[in-house]
């Protein structure tokens, strides 16, 4: 469903500690997929040679490893965040693109949705949250805002 998540709910997120839970996320996919791809080039016919050999080293073997769990990861990300594409807002697709993958700043991303600075906040947080549940981050957040939603509906 394409929605913004209500802003009852948004308002028990702390947008700073939001925002550096996602950037440390993507900071660390950008990490591993630059570190992949910069030895996928050197070594894309070493993995398959690497396992099938008995004579290898443990340290070979413990690289080749290392190496397809990362890519494992990577594929595993970029899978979530296509999922996570389709339930976007359009404004929500645009904050995703220009805030967090390319890092633009507020006022640049306010022009851009073309919103006022507090329905573009709203937006922002709506998809950081989004993020944030797709990928499990702050939970001890969400399970106080999931006991606060049923305390008060109870």
């Amino acid at each position: 469903m394409k929605a913004l998540i209500s802003k009852k709910y948004l308002d028990n997120f702390d947008m700073k500690v939001l925002s550096k839970a996602v950037f440390e996320l993507f900071d660390d996919y950008n990490f591993i997929c630059s570190l992949v791809k910069e030895h996928m080039i050197e070594g894309t016919s070493t993995i398959n040679n690497s396992k099938s050999k008995f004579n290898n080293s443990s340290e070979e073997l413990k690289s080749v490893l290392k190496r397809e769990s990362y890519v494992k990861y990577l594929k595993e990300f970029e899978r979530k965040i296509d999922n996570l594409k389709t339930t976007f807002t359009d404004d929500e697709l645009k904050v995703f693109q220009y805030s967090i993958e390319d890092r633009e700043t507020d006022k640049e991303l306010c022009d851009r949705v073309r919103k006022t600075y507090k329905t573009y906040f709203v937006i922002k947080k709506s998809c950081y949250v989004k993020v944030a549940l797709k990928f499990n981050l702050l939970s001890e957040t969400v399970d106080e805002t999931l006991e606060r939603t049923f305390v008060a509906v109870a």
